[in-house]
Formats: structure tokens, sequence, C-alpha cells
């Protein structure tokens, strides 16, 4: 008896498309075509791991006679073949093939059960048998760093795993080329203005101070045919301090779902979460949302929160910024602006409220509930507040000046605020240039005047008290006179 060997396979592949000749030549390549553009971080390698499952053979014959093993009828078919029975066996667990040994070769040729079986459940079936333990299959690796890979092979059914989660099936009678059609996940990280009323999430940076809470949304768009799970890594600038409120679809991390999320680390330094390839998360958004809190780092800090995306090899990163402001204050002699006054007191305010803060050992002031709102000019009659919101009015009314004959100015002085990107606060230098006015808005500049005494109307100053004296004196006189007359009498 005589049996149909002929398998049919479906030359499509999961996620690509291949096209393949008939050659006689018994070594072929697969040549990989894929697009690098995806790539926007530092992963710019992919490694593909490929196994032979099946050895192809194009026979003269199509049927096999089980008594002798020999082959007759229509040359040009194939027979696909293993050679050892851990591989016919691992096959046959597949549940999709038929695996018969021949007694005339001792070969096992494999057919295909159900010839409506799709090639993307042939890569998943294979796919969960090469990992399993013991495998008898054999993994040979390529690694590449550009747009187009080649492997050379034999004649054969081969299985390809890639780093960024695909898997492709294909056959190798001839030459073949692959398009690696991908498809990615996408990150967007936002926030949102606490200064604003009824604020939605975006992209702008909002103005903040020290100790300003900003909520951040994190959006991650899941592909409908993700093959691997998705990792999101967020971490805080130094000048941000998570809260760790943390929130995956309006779920606290202790209610989360652990078939579908795992978090892995949620501190005040940022969260790292994975996002499972399940099917409750293929083709959706997944949001995540956290607080932070800026503080007193942020002035110092490159002012961007960071979130990175893994996804197999593929890598990318979104960021949103935040702003702070800085102000300075020179305390000069009003005749000379060179002559800086060290040591001045002054009250901080911001609109009517005084305004607490604390000095840095770089000595530099910032918003510190904890601190005082007094403020002291330093050797170089300097002030520096940084970590301001420009949104916000800052005064500062002297309240002590320590260097004699100098009048103290009583009225407050409103404050002016730049974007604070420098973190070198010498940065700051009044002396440079030959008027107050070049140094453009950086500077608040508050002069002092030497003090004289003035003369003034309305009163009678301290004569009143040279009279009543003098008139103290005279009487003294005129009763020390009279009691000695008395006595002489």
């Amino acid at each position: 008896m005589k049996k149909l060997i002929s398998l049919v396979l479906a030359l499509a592949m999961v996620a690509l498309c291949i096209g393949a000749a008939v050659a006689d030549d018994p070594t072929y390549t697969i040549t990989i075509n894929r697009d690098p553009s995806y790539v926007e971080g530092t992963n710019n390698a992919t490694t593909y791991t490929y196994y032979k499952i099946l050895t192809a053979t194009i026979t003269s014959k199509t049927e096999v006679d089980e008594d002798t093993g020999a082959l007759d009828g229509t040359p040009g078919n194939v027979v696909y073949t293993v050679d050892t029975a851990a591989k016919a066996t691992a096959i046959s667990n597949t549940g999709l093939f038929t695996v018969e040994q021949s007694a005339g070769d001792s070969l096992y040729y494999v057919t295909l059960t159900n010839s409506s079986t799709t090639a993307e459940a042939i890569a998943a079936a294979f796919k969960t048998m090469v990992e399993a333990d013991g495998s008898p299959f054999t993994a040979e690796t390529q690694l590449s760093e550009g747009a187009v890979t080649t492997i050379e092979v034999d004649a054969g059914y081969y299985l390809i795993l890639a780093n960024n989660g695909n898997k492709m099936i294909v056959q190798t009678l001839a030459d073949v080329e692959i398009k690696e059609k991908n498809t990615y996940p996408t990150i967007t990280k936002e926030e949102m203005d606490p200064e604003v009323a009824e604020a939605t999430f975006g992209k702008t940076a909002p103005n903040v101070s020290v100790g300003d809470d900003i909520d951040y949304q994190i959006t991650v768009h899941v592909p409908a045919d993700a093959n691997a799970d998705i990792t999101v890594t967020d971490t805080m600038s130094t000048g941000l301090t998570s809260k760790v409120d943390l929130k995956i679809n309006n779920v606290a991390v202790a209610d989360l779902v652990a078939a579908n999320f795992e978090v892995t680390s949620n501190t005040t330094s940022g969260f790292v979460a994975v996002i499972k390839n399940t099917e409750a998360n293929r083709g959706t958004d997944v949001v995540f949302t956290v607080t932070a809190t800026v503080n007193s780092d942020a002035i110092v800090n490159e002012k961007l929160n960071e979130v990175e995306l893994d996804y197999g090899n593929y890598h990318v990163v979104d960021s949103v910024p935040y702003k702070t402001y800085k102000t300075a204050a020179y305390k000069y002699d009003g005749a000379d602006y060179t002559e800086e006054l060290a040591n001045v007191v002054f009250t901080l305010k911001e609109g009517a409220d005084e305004f607490p803060v604390s000095l840095h050992t770089d000595g530099y002031y910032y918003p510190d509930t904890a601190g005082s709102a007094s403020v002291t000019t330093n050797t170089d009659g300097l002030i520096i507040i940084r970590g301001l919101d420009n949104e916000k009015t800052y005064t500062l009314t002297e309240t002590h000046n320590p260097n004699p004959g100098y009048n103290m100015v009583k009225d407050p002085v409103t404050l002016t605020l730049i974007e604070d990107t420098a973190t070198d606060v010498t940065a700051y230098d009044p002396t440079v240039g030959t008027q107050l006015s070049e140094k453009g808005n950086e500077v608040s500049a508050i002069a002092n005047n030497k003090g004289t005494e003035l003369p003034s109307t309305g009163g009678i100053g301290t004569t009143i008290f040279y009279i009543v004296g003098a008139c103290l004196v005279i009487g003294a006189g005129i009763l020390l006179i009279s009691r000695k007359r008395m006595e002489n009498r």
C-alpha cells in the first residue's frame, strides 16, 4: 500500500511576507529586511534565533512504498522529515502534524494534519516546542545591527524568533527574502499644571516652585498583535520626589490583577511596571498616573521627567519638562554701585504673606516651609533665591542694616524673575558693566544712601532740653547763694 506524503504548508509567516522559488542549490540564504527607523534608543541590534524544524527534500517521486521505502511518482514534490525519535515526538505533541516512521530509511515523515492550520498557529506551536525543557532542536543565532540580515541555511522548514518578540516560519527551497513587519507599542507622558484650575494633561511645561505637586499621566498603547511583555520605567529627576501613589487604569498597585500587570519597583525615585502580554491588554491603552513633588534639587537639575518603554529590543523614551524661576537682589551704596552692602536683612513675601526659605550650602535660598522668611545679603551684597514660580509676585522689605551711616529702604522691592536654567549661582555679577541698567532684568538693584541729620519743621527738637537744663543750673545757683547769705546773718 502506498501513502501520499506531500505536505501542504502555508508560506505565510507571522507579520511578514516571503517569496520562494525552487532551486537546485543545496544551500540557501534567508535575507531579512528590517525597518530600523523604530530604533529611538540605544538598543540598535536585533538578535535572530533560528531553528531547523524539518528537513525539506525535493523528490522525483511523491509516494513511498511502506515495505521498501522506495519513492515513485511525479517529480518536483517536497518531502518533510526529521531524523530522531525525540524530534518526531515533539512535533507530534504539537497536535498539528501527523508523524510516521519509514521502514526503509529510518526517517520520520511529517504531514500537516489539517491543511487550514494557519502559519501563526504553527509558529506559536513551534515556539512552545523549542523552548520546552529538553527540546531536541538546536538553536543558532544571528546578530543584526543594520537594516539587512542574511542567514545561510540548507533546505528545510525553519522557525525564526527575534528578540523583539516576532515569530517567523519560512520554507527554504530557494533563496528567501523577508520584509519584517513590526507593530510597536507607543508611549506618551503628559503632565498637569498645578497652577491652572481645571487643567488637563498636556506637554506644556508648567511654571512651578519648590514644594508644588505635579500630576503625571503615562499612556501606553498596546498593539493588538503584541507578542511580548512591555516594561515601563518611570524615573524621577533628582528635582522630583514621587508620592508613591501609582495607579494603573485608575487601580491602585495593591489591587491590580497579577495576570495582567506587575509592578516590580515603586519608590520615591519612580516605578518599574510590566504590562503582561495577555488578551486583556492587547489592543488597549494602559494609563499610569502618579504625582511628584518638586524638591530643592529642581533648581540645579535638568528639568525633565522621563519614561522609558522596552518591548523586546525596542526601546523608546518620552519626557515632559517643567520650569522653575530665580531672582537676585543686589544691595549697594547709592553713591557707588560697586560697593556692596553685606549682612542687610530683609523679609521675603509672596503676595501679602511671608514666604519661608532656607539657605542652601551653595549660597542661594530655596523655598522651604520649615524655613524662615528672613533673608540676608551675602558678602557680595547679593540675595539669590531659586525654585520660584513665575506666576507669583515676590517682594523684599528691608528690616535691618548693620552697615553704619545708611538709611534703610522703607518700601517693599518687587523682585524680577527669570527662568532658572543655569547651575552656577556666580552667574550674577552686578559689578560688570558701567551702569546697573546693563545688568538686564536679572538683578533687582536696591540702593542705600548714607544718612545725615537734616533740618526739620513743626517740632522743637532738643532745644527744650537745653532750656530746662539751663534753668535748673541757674536755679540751683540762686538757691545756693541765698542759703549762704542767710547763714552769714
